[in-house]
């Protein structure tokens, strides 16, 4: 959608790029995009992952802007669904999909997605997984479609890497998860206990590896142990699956669990669908926890205080003041204009925001209001001529104890006069202060951007080709083995690049890694570990020249 514009389609993009290569041989995907409208790049047929779907896939999302408008989810939905049941034949118990569902914003009838995705998953044997990115989407909507969905949610907030929460997700999504799974309460190894209430009411499917928290109301006698069965799929087909956790009680003091269980509680029951707002409200009552029906009020009491005995108190007062006429400034060339005065800034880390205001009185040029945020900046030696209200130069007062050096400055030529803002580009006044070209260049591209080019060379079948860009990445001479640079070498190098160069990003990488690993046992003659020795050795040799 639009509030995807930016930095965030641009790391979407990227993330996909990394989700398409984590993908192995002979697995079957789709691509949608969604806002006002969507699409399928395949038109919700779905392509077995091979050579020609990934160029194809890799392209579309090379492509991908944020021209799509709002954010409607429901229509895509209620296509996913039909496509699958489609391909398997209406079947209800036909294989499994899974949806990696990533999403920035919030919608109007989330109730209507809730519904839709509980129907899905009810008859079509579908996994929604889902990935909230920024600060403004919609927990509720993200965490809602993720519980209905039998899967997990993730949020990337501002800084964090997306492609490493999106690989999580795909490894959950290929990762054994135990089916009806169910919880039985006991103690001293007893007959079951009962609970008055159980949250979530039906287990979702639990991915081996993953946190999963769930919640029991007893009004009588406590459990010492919860039983959690199921069945797990293995090569040999699914099997009973058992394990008994000790449950310990926690102190009566100071202790949060009846309102994280209330919480819990109320989501159940508003993604259900069924409860009335009287329950709504009487779950939030009962465990004192917030709900869209319920607020907390804040109560102060405080004794009446002593009139007897008042006392003086100074409140301090901010008062105008003028920094001393010899404090210098450190500010890098800036330009901008001022109602009625030209102004020249050098040198100084300067930001500014710039907002339209009506016409201050007595400006000459048009008027705006300009918000700046820069570093201690005295106010006489920043402006030179000052500008007067009127728009003509001011006389400046001269200080008995001003020095030689700003006597010399005042007579110096006035700087041309700033061009009036309606002639200047709102971008060029509101962007901060960039590194030259050349400071850019020697800094060179940032690690994220190396490993991104290193992952996009990956083949579908998992392999690096010896390429002169592969070349370039690993900082091999071009005359590197040219007559013998073989995909087993490039992959090998490839693959110990990303051990050493880009190990704090094992998250992004490691299910890349995996693939590649497998195409040298496979194709790649075996001998993997001795592979990727020679690997590191080459690429130190080359850091080392």
């Amino acid at each position: 959608s639009g509030s995807m514009a930016g930095g965030r389609i641009a790391a979407a993009r990227d993330a996909a790029q990394v989700f398409l290569r984590s993908l192995p041989v002979g697995v079957e995907f789709e691509v949608y995009s969604f806002g006002s409208r969507f699409s399928a790049l395949f038109g919700g047929a779905g392509r077995v992952m091979d050579e020609a779907a990934l160029d194809a896939a890799t392209a579309h999302v090379d492509a991908m802007q944020a021209d799509y408008g709002g954010t409607e989810i429901v229509a895509m939905l209620e296509r996913i669904a039909e496509q699958h049941r489609g391909r398997n034949g209406g079947a209800a118990a036909s294989p499994s999909e899974d949806v990696i569902l990533l999403t920035d914003g919030d919608v109007w009838n989330a109730d209507d997605v809730f519904r839709t995705v509980a129907r899905a998953v009810t008859t079509r044997r579908l996994r929604f997984f889902t990935l909230g990115i920024g600060n403004d989407c919609s927990t509720a909507l993200v965490s809602g479609i993720a519980r209905l969905g039998r899967g997990v949610a993730e949020f990337a907030a501002p800084g964090e890497h997306l492609d490493e929460k999106v690989i999580r997700q795909v490894r959950r999504a290929f990762a054994p998860a135990i089916a009806d799974a169910r919880i039985a309460w006991s103690k001293n190894g007893g007959p079951p206990i009962a609970p008055t209430r159980a949250v979530p009411s039906t287990l979702p499917l639990i991915t081996l590896g993953d946190r999963f928290v769930a919640f029991a109301h007893f009004t009588g006698e406590l459990p010492d142990s919860a039983t959690l069965t199921g069945t797990l799929p293995t090569a040999a087909g699914p099997r009973a699956y058992s394990a008994t956790f000790p449950v310990t009680p926690a102190p009566d003091a100071a202790t949060a669990l009846p309102q994280l269980y209330g919480r819990e509680l109320l989501r159940e029951l508003t993604h259900g669908g069924t409860a009335s707002v009287a329950e709504l409200t009487a779950a939030a009552l009962e465990f004192k926890v917030l709900s869209k029906h319920t607020a907390f009020l804040a109560v102060e009491r405080r004794p009446t205080p002593d009139r007897a005995g008042m006392q003086t108190v100074v409140v301090p007062q901010q008062v105008p003041y003028a920094p001393p006429a010899r404090q210098q400034m450190k500010m890098n060339s800036v330009r901008c204009a001022m109602p009625g005065a030209g102004m020249m800034m050098k040198k100084a880390s300067v930001q500014m925001k710039c907002v339209a205001a009506p016409a201050m009185p007595g400006g000459g040029a048009k008027g705006r209001l300009m918000n700046f945020a820069m570093e201690a900046a005295p106010l006489g030696g920043m402006f030179g001529r000052g500008g007067g209200g009127s728009g003509g130069n001011a006389k400046e007062a001269a200080s008995p104890a001003t020095p030689a050096r700003q006597r010399s400055a005042r007579s110096a030529p006035a700087p041309p006069p700033a061009p009036a803002l309606d002639d200047v580009e709102d971008e060029a006044i509101a962007a901060p202060a960039l590194a030259s070209p050349a400071a850019r260049d020697a800094a060179g591209p940032s690690t994220t951007s190396l490993l991104s080019a290193l992952l996009r060379l990956q083949r579908a079948s998992g392999r690096w080709d010896p390429t002169p860009e592969l070349r370039q990445l690993l900082g091999l001479p071009p005359t590197h083995q040219s007559a013998g640079f073989s995909p087993r070498e490039a992959t090998a190098l490839a693959l110990a690049a990303l051990e050493t160069r880009f190990a704090a990003r094992a998250a992004a990488w490691e299910l890349v890694a995996r693939k590649a690993r497998r195409w040298l046992e496979r194709e790649g003659g075996g001998a993997v570990d001795e592979a990727l020795e020679e690997g590191r050795r080459v690429l130190a040799e080359a850091a080392a020249r």
